[in-house]
């Protein structure tokens, strides 16, 4: 029977036990047997036991792997190789992301394909690949391949003033690609002078501008005006039960940040009590009306106002 509890003095000699040999086929994987330094060196060096979570994975009485963890980060699991392809991992995995569920941050050793392959079948996604010194060995240079997972990487919420810079960095970099990629949409018109800066810093003071806020870095990765009444749906019921979003970009610095955004402004609506969330683009921007429809957001109707042309879309929450 597989049980997993928190970490007890008296498990150190079998943390030892279970973390050198697992340590050593890590380091294999990742073609640096070289680097190996035992647990009982490591261990005060790399902060092993100033984690505020240490779990330790039983199979019958015998601990059979260990895992240390913050509310952001898993820093470390290892399972003795003798009880390996037995769950444990997973297991560990699964019960830190219940303990702390906003846990978003792993960094593996490129090369260990079967811990990569872990993370990722319980929704972990690669971000990026990190060059540096290896902790605990500094001699060695090493890459790791940073893991996120997406849902809780990224939060939302109302902008900050300081973040209208960033946020105008976004919707240029977003009119550019317009340009690049024969899209008709914002910059089928003066953006600015319909958009001034001043809407989104008075949006800003009101609190509807919402953003995406990367939690590794701090940054804006996606932002939107977010609405409880729109203009262009006066003719239709349902006004107020509806969210409506405007002025939608994601960064492209950060892919998928778009639709992790609307995932979550959707989210957003419903605690309101939102019955359905609206929006609307250029009618003649195909890729961008495909991605909406795909998303569940059904047309319903045209609206017309200067020279815009957009079709309105629905998607009940």
């Amino acid at each position: 029977m597989l049980t997993i509890r928190p970490y007890r003095p008296a498990d150190w000699p079998r943390l030892q036990e279970i973390h050198d040999p697992a340590r050593r086929n890590e380091l294999a994987l990742a073609g640096m047997p070289d680097a190996f330094r035992p647990l009982a060196e490591v261990a005060e060096e790399e902060g092993l036991f100033d984690y505020p979570h240490l779990d330790v994975a039983e199979v019958n009485g015998t601990a059979a792997g260990f895992a240390a963890y913050t509310n952001e980060e898993l820093g470390w699991v290892y399972v003795d190789p003798a009880f390996s392809r037995k769950g444990i991992g997973r297991a560990l995995l699964r019960h830190a992301l219940e303990a702390e569920p906003d846990l978003y941050y792993i960094e593996v050793l490129a090369g260990n394909i079967p811990a990569r392959a872990l993370y990722e079948s319980e929704g972990f996604v690669f971000r990026e690949a990190l060059h540096g010194s290896m902790p605990g060995n500094e001699s060695f240079k090493v890459t790791v391949d940073a893991l996120i997972r997406p849902s809780v990487a990224f939060t939302l919420g109302p902008a900050e003033m300081e973040d209208a810079e960033a946020v105008f960095s976004i919707i240029r970099e977003r009119i550019r690609w317009m340009d690049e990629q024969g899209i008709r949409q914002w910059n089928a018109a003066d953006y600015w002078a319909i958009f001034p800066e001043s809407y989104y810093r008075d949006a800003i003071k009101a609190g509807r501008l919402l953003v995406l806020r990367d939690r590794l870095t701090g940054k804006v990765a996606a932002a939107g005006v977010y609405a409880h009444t729109d203009g262009f749906w006066n003719d239709l019921d349902g006004r107020e039960g509806a969210g409506y979003i405007h002025n939608f970009a994601a960064s492209r610095a950060f892919p998928g940040a778009g639709s992790l955004m609307l995932e979550k402004v959707e989210g957003y609506a419903r605690r309101e009590g939102r019955e359905r969330f609206r929006l609307d683009c250029r009618a003649g921007n195909a890729r961008l009306n495909a991605y909406y429809e795909s998303r569940g957001y059904q047309a319903v109707g045209e609206v017309r106002d200067g020279g815009y042309h957009g079709i309105r879309r629905e998607k009940k929450l």
